[in-house]
């Protein structure tokens, strides 16, 4: 892959783990709250939707610094191929 290539996909890897981590992020707050924990334990469909919010979350992260990591390895320069 070229280091063009290797950056855009960068790019859309962190811009859409940002926009996830946005959306995600105050479920998964609302989740973690105490009122949140009460219904968890009354509710399983609430329950469910809480791991998905925890799933969400967490991939957001990773998608951010997957995302990264792939950003700085697009800036190192690779070897020659001669």
């Amino acid at each position: 892959m070229s280091r063009i290539t290797t950056l855009a996909v960068a790019v859309v890897l962190v811009a859409v783990g940002i926009a996830l981590y946005v959306h995600s992020s105050d479920n998964y707050a609302a989740c973690k709250s105490t009122i949140g924990g009460i219904v968890r334990a009354l509710d399983p469909a609430s329950a469910r939707d809480c791991a998905d919010a925890k799933t969400q979350y967490v991939g957001s992260i990773v998608l951010i610094v997957v995302g990264g990591l792939a950003f700085v390895a697009g800036l190192v320069p690779g070897r020659n191929r001669s």
